[in-house]
């Protein structure tokens, strides 16, 4: 019973240990195969690099249902019964058809900095046998966070805290990312030796936190997944996981669909996909966000509050500040963040002082009762359920991390 479960070890996970696959390189897993799949029927047509421009619905005296019609950017138009919209979170398509997102639109602005480091980099910064995914860096010259996607073959992406339109991505450009890249690291390019890393990107992008009001449009031939349909913040790895479990609950529905020559089914078939994964892609958002938040607590500890800078932006957007030229504000924004950062040089010092053994401390603190970003959930990665009002109550943040125990119950494993 889920009595019973509560009862037992709460520390309980699966035997899997956790794994981290890069977008990029998923993609091209997946591309891979599905040029593999598509083999000499003719039954599948791969169109990599083709954009949609055009959508509508055309109403067919020999179909009880409209079909769609979509024109490509190659002045190409397809026809199809059905048309899944897995096309991100600007979804073309979903906008198509008037299908609003639901939640936080902005929560942050990042620049990702996409960069590789060369083998004498690469082997000092892998020299530890346990390796993090996540490293999050407070000092004086950064705060960011950089992710390993691939240590071994030196690649990493950095994520900066971005505040537009106090800063431009003139605030960004490859000289001065290079050198937070180094201040990250804690190295001196003048001192770096061998070592070296090329910059590949550099990129803004919005940290959201939505959920399409719709799945599927009024004619049951549109169905929204993965990213379209659902946009989270990265912390915990939600985003792709969940538009993989979207594509599972969809395919067989589609695969029904397409051989049932009931068209009324449509309705039902795909509604409950809707029912299905929305408290799903609903439950997840909420759970990012208290992860989100969960990341923000070690810059707390540093005295870095998150609301400064939006406190910030709000009064130099606001009268009488705002009637100052931009780039008179842009100049006040840059300098208060520099001293509002100062302070963190404390931390590198040789010489201890009173305000960084206060931040360790807090730090210690954080981490020794669990308040840092976990990154196994398993009673949300794979205990979720397809039973009605099952994710309609409000979840208790502790026990976010909980196990997961298999029960013999329709719509659980």
């Amino acid at each position: 019973s889920a009595a019973d479960d509560e009862s037992r070890d709460d520390d309980y996970i699966s035997v899997c240990r956790p794994a981290h696959l890069a977008q990029n390189k998923f993609v091209s897993l997946l591309l891979n195969e599905a040029k593999q799949r598509q083999g000499g029927s003719g039954e599948t047509n791969l169109r990599y690099g083709e954009e949609v421009i055009a959508i509508e619905e055309i109403d067919l005296e020999s179909q009880s249902q409209p079909i769609i019609s979509i024109k490509t950017s190659h002045g190409q138009t397809h026809q199809t019964r059905y048309l899944i919209a897995a096309d991100g979170v600007h979804s073309f398509a979903r906008r198509s058809f008037g299908i609003p997102m639901m939640g936080q639109n902005t929560m942050q602005n990042l620049i990702n900095v996409h960069f590789r480091t060369n083998s004498h980099l690469s082997k000092m910064l892998m020299k530890d046998s346990d390796q993090a995914m996540l490293h999050f860096v407070y000092n004086s010259q950064l705060v960011g966070a950089f992710v390993c996607h691939d240590g071994r073959k030196g690649e990493w992406v950095l994520q900066i805290p971005f505040f537009p339109p106090y800063q431009t991505m003139d605030d960004f450009s490859i000289g001065k990312v290079r050198e937070m890249v180094w201040a990250g690291l804690g190295m001196d390019s003048n001192e770096a030796n061998e070592c070296d890393f090329d910059v590949l990107s550099i990129r803004p992008w919005t940290m959201s936190s939505l959920v399409a009001q719709s799945y599927v449009n009024k004619s049951n031939n549109m169905v929204l997944v993965g990213d379209a349909a659902h946009a989270f913040p990265p912390a915990g790895g939600f985003g792709m996981n969940t538009g993989l479990q979207d594509s599972h609950n969809l395919a067989w529905r589609l695969a029904l669909l397409l051989r049932s020559s009931n068209h009324h089914m449509a309705s039902s078939v795909l509604t409950k996909y809707e029912s299905d994964r929305k408290p799903i892609a609903t439950q997840n958002a909420a759970l990012s966000v208290r992860n989100y938040n969960r990341t923000l607590r070690i810059a707390k500890a540093c005295y870095l509050d998150a609301q400064h800078p939006e406190l910030l932006t709000t009064v130099l957007g606001s009268p009488p500040m705002s009637l100052l030229p931009l780039e008179t504000r842009q100049g006040m924004f840059r300098r208060l963040v520099h001293v509002a950062m100062m302070p963190l040089a404390s931390l590198t010092s040789l010489n201890s002082s009173l305000h960084a053994n206060h931040i360790e401390r807090n730090v210690q603190s954080i981490l020794e009762s669990g308040g840092s970003l976990p990154l196994v959930f398993p009673k949300y990665e794979i205990g979720f359920s397809y039973e009605h009002g099952a994710h309609s109550k409000k979840e208790d943040a502790s026990n976010d991390t909980k196990g997961y125990y298999p029960r013999m119950r329709v719509g659980y494993r």
